[in-house]
């Protein structure tokens, strides 16, 4: 499938669309092909870029982002339904109630959905957070709508067959209402008739509503097999939709100050760095040879070299004190302090020994062969860096070459975000840590590697790890253990234990931020937050064994 996100603004370009950026992301996995746009607030130019993306590419759908307020420049809806073959009403609907739950300043919002030829056109505040919210809104529905708007009826019929089935074996039981007899298809109503005798209030099916908001509190279903949800209820999230509720859920760590020598690698700087000094400090030589007067040295050619005497001597960590005379030189090496009164430095290879003293041993004259101008081979004071720059950002990771530059600027603390504990253990009955425990007389032994993978990753990313071991499916175990680990770690991965069988650990006592996120098409998972705990909110991604394979 193809997705075209158009920006409409006045204020903003291709390098600033934040809102475009969100949307691009939340549907990534989902269309195979993102195509963005940013164009002026004006009817014209709005539908001109939405005609010719549909005469080009023929996108499935059109995002747009801006322009739906109630300013005189918000001309997005005019500019959308001037283009509309039909409306989709319910759409609009849809967003307009579920963004009024989430604020009342949606109501200042004019949602417009609807279709031009075979492409869905629906638009979008131009807030990202509204974007971000209006695409989760939109997941669980958009598949589907475009499949009936483009007359696919193997997936339509995939779908209806889907609903007809929850609605069959899961009855009127958890998070349901009754409702009188509905109308054909109530829980789609797209046109193809399904009927539908329940209408699920919070844990939706996949393709009905809005995912859970991520404030849902997990319900417990039972302890029998027959309780267990023959199709998982929540809806499947893109990824990248999965990883921004789960980076919202978390607490930012604590900003610690740290001796720059004891600071570690991976650590975060919670703070900017200035220098507190010029780098380099002092004029500086850039190569091996002689710190000399430019007026000193007026060569027109090498057959009319300037003779000048070695006077002194300046050397990395032992600079020469004097101050230069007229008619004379400096030996000087690279990194040396340049002297008082020397404005030139002129490299070995362009001079000629002329005389020696001390025996032969130091030089006495020399000659210039080559012009030389002022400034010559010259490192200024805080060319490099000047005091009172910034060097380091807030949310710079310190690798090996930032804490270099901290030590260089002379920097002696830094406030740095302390690197997270990550807990890592995987569950299952049937793994084991070690072949050699392996048990001849048992075939179904798995030899746990997802645990050993994560921790070997973790560490080699500058996280500080603790191995939490392999626990048994058993739910008390496993509560026992995410509890006390809560109040030592920061961050908990779990393997295992989310597939569709038995339920083990369901985010008892915790709010659950996402259930399913694909990453593959087998792939589950959950992320919740701990809030009853004094420790950092716990991030818990339960993934299943073929993630050592993703």
């Amino acid at each position: 499938m193809q997705l075209g996100v158009l920006t409409v603004t006045t204020s903003r370009t291709a390098a600033t669309d934040a809102s475009g950026g969100v949307l691009a992301e939340a549907f990534d996995g989902v269309f195979e092909r993102v195509e963005r746009g940013v164009v002026d607030d004006d009817v014209e130019a709005i539908q001109a870029a939405m005609l010719s993306w549909i005469r080009e590419w023929d996108p499935d759908c059109i995002l747009t982002t801006g322009g739906t307020g109630l300013d005189a420049r918000d001309v997005t809806p005019e500019a959308v339904r001037g283009l509309l073959d039909r409306e989709a009403p319910g759409i609009a609907t849809m967003l307009t109630v579920q963004s009024l739950a989430k604020t009342p300043m949606a109501a200042l919002s004019r949602f417009v959905a609807g279709v031009k030829r075979q492409t869905l056109i629906i638009c979008l505040p131009g807030s990202p957070k509204a974007c971000r919210e209006c695409a989760e809104m939109l997941h669980p529905v958009l598949r589907h709508a475009i499949d009936t708007i483009r007359g696919r009826k193997r997936a339509v019929q995939k779908v209806h067959h889907t609903m007809q089935a929850d609605t069959a074996t899961t009855g009127n039981q958890d998070h349901t209402v009754s409702a009188p007899t509905p109308p054909a298809h109530t829980g789609c109503n797209c046109g193809r008739d399904a009927p539908v005798t329940s209408v699920q209030t919070s844990d939706y099916p996949v393709f009905y509503a809005a995912p859970p908001v991520p404030s849902e509190t997990a319900s417990e279903r039972g302890s029998g097999a027959a309780a267990r949800h023959r199709k998982s209820p929540y809806p499947m999230l893109p990824w990248s939709m999965a990883r921004q509720r789960g980076l919202e859920a978390l607490t930012p760590l604590r900003p610690v100050q740290r001796d720059v020598a004891a600071v570690a690698l991976h650590e975060v700087l919670a703070s900017p760095v200035t220098s507190t000094v010029n780098v380099p400090a002092y004029p500086a030589s850039i190569k091996d040879g002689y710190a000399v007067r430019a007026a000193d040295v007026d060569v027109e050619s090498s057959a009319s070299p300037v003779q000048l005497t070695v006077q002194g001597v300046s050397t990395a960590g032992a600079g020469w004190t004097g101050e230069l005379p007229a008619g004379a030189a400096a030996r000087i090496s690279t990194g040396a302090p340049v002297p008082v009164g020397a404005d030139a430095v002129v490299q070995v290879e362009d001079t000629r020994l002329i005389a020696t003293k001390d025996g032969g041993a130091e030089e006495a004259c020399i000659e210039i062969l080559h012009p030389v101008s002022q400034g010559q081979d010259i490192r200024p004071p805080g060319c490099d860096v000047q005091a009172g720059a910034t060097i380091l950002d807030a949310g710079v990771t310190l690798g090996a070459a930032e804490c270099a530059l901290l030590r260089m600027c002379r920097v002696a603390m830094v406030d740095v975000v302390p690197r997270p504990t990550v807990c890592v253990f995987s569950t299952g009955d049937e793994l084991i840590a070690d072949p050699a425990s392996a048990d001849e007389q048992r075939a179904d032994q798995v030899i746990d590697t997802n645990r050993p993978m994560l921790l070997d990753l973790l560490r080699a990313h500058g996280f500080d790890v603790v191995d939490g071991g392999i626990l048994p499916d058993d739910r008390e175990q496993l509560e026992g253990h995410l509890r006390t680990m809560c109040n030592q770690v920061d961050v908990m991965i779990t393997s295992g234990g989310v597939s569709m069988g038995m339920p083990t650990v369901e985010g008892k006592g915790a709010l659950l931020k996402s259930r399913r996120a694909c990453v593959r098409a087998d792939v589950r998972g959950c992320e919740a937050e701990q809030p009853s705990l004094a420790s950092p909110k716990l991030l818990a991604w339960q993934a299943r064994r073929t993630l050592s394979r993703t």
